[in-house]
């Protein structure tokens, strides 16, 4: 309570006139804002400290990704000096081997192929990470692309004991898009349909056009996804336990990373999966836009 008064004297009498306020409210008030303003101080220190924290870790983040890229290089040098030594000795150029010797350095130039692609795919995560994965987009007929893939990988598949049908549409299907990464991207979801089918099964890829985007759907008869672990698919180094995992390695960034260059494409990828019936990956991509103007310049040009 806060009193104030003054003394008087009137008709004799001593009197004090004056008022008295309560201040618990006001008090209250103060105290709050006090509480307020202490909370406050406390939220700024803490997020000096956040952000400071937040910077160490980005720097952390930017070594660790630096290294990862200078190791995928230095790593990819000597493996790419084994290839063409091995791939000298398999054409003869140092005189003929036996058949065993042929069957052997085989086995080590798949071997070597496989750590190459595996190196390319790990520098090519550690760009995407930093923002340095870079597309060089060109006008480029999607089915071509898909028949390349197609006929890269057909040994691995036939392998496999895998049926393979491919449904392309009869005119070209143009899209702008870098074909080196596109065609890493097709490659390691195919791959996957392979590893993860067991032998004997079917393997389906197919291209359609709707409206102004064209879809790469590649399907299998594999072991499946669990609903709970699809999420998972497109987490780097993520790996999903099944049947045939262990059997099929890998180093968990393939399909980040076909996810990081679909969506550097203007793209969108898309899974659909049972568990012991298949899996479904579909890759939709924007057409290009006045292809029959560039069609008639290249024409022009030609």
């Amino acid at each position: 309570m806060l009193a104030r008064a003054k003394a008087e004297v009137r008709d004799g009498r001593l009197i004090f006139p004056g008022v008295v306020v309560d201040m618990t409210e006001q008090r209250n008030l103060e105290e709050q804002v006090e509480v307020a303003r202490r909370q406050d101080r406390l939220n700024r220190r803490a997020a000096r400290v956040l952000q400071q924290r937040n910077e160490e870790l980005e720097a952390i983040s930017r070594s660790k990704d630096e290294f990862v890229a200078l190791a995928s290089h230095q790593l990819r040098t000597p493996a790419t000096a084994v290839k063409q030594y091995i791939g000298m000795m398999l054409q003869d150029y140092v005189g003929s081997i036996s058949p065993e010797q042929r069957d052997v350095l085989t086995k080590a130039f798949d071997s070597n192929e496989r750590q190459i692609k595996i190196i390319n795919q790990i520098l090519s995560a550690a760009r995407a990470d930093t923002g340095r994965l870079v597309i060089t987009p060109l006008l480029t007929d999607l089915c071509t692309l898909v028949r390349s893939v197609v006929t890269d990988m057909e040994p691995q598949i036939y392998q496999r004991k895998h049926t393979l049908s491919v449904e392309l549409p009869d005119s070209p299907v143009y899209v702008s898009v870098d074909t080196g990464y596109l065609q890493m991207a097709i490659e390691n979801v195919v791959h996957n349909a392979s590893i993860y089918t067991p032998q004997g099964g079917a393997i389906r890829i197919r291209v359609n056009v709707t409206g102004n985007n064209c879809k790469l759907s590649i399907s299998d008869t594999g072991v499946g996804i669990k609903k709970k672990d699809q999420s998972k698919l497109f987490v780097k180094f993520s790996r999903i336990h099944n049947p045939l995992s262990v059997e099929a390695g890998g180093s968990g960034i393939g399909l980040y990373l076909t996810a990081e260059i679909v969506r550097l494409h203007g793209g969108t990828i898309l899974v659909q999966s049972r568990l012991h019936e298949g899996t479904t990956f579909a890759i939709s991509l924007p057409l290009m836009q006045n292809v029959k103007t560039l069609q008639r310049d290249n024409s022009g040009a030609r």
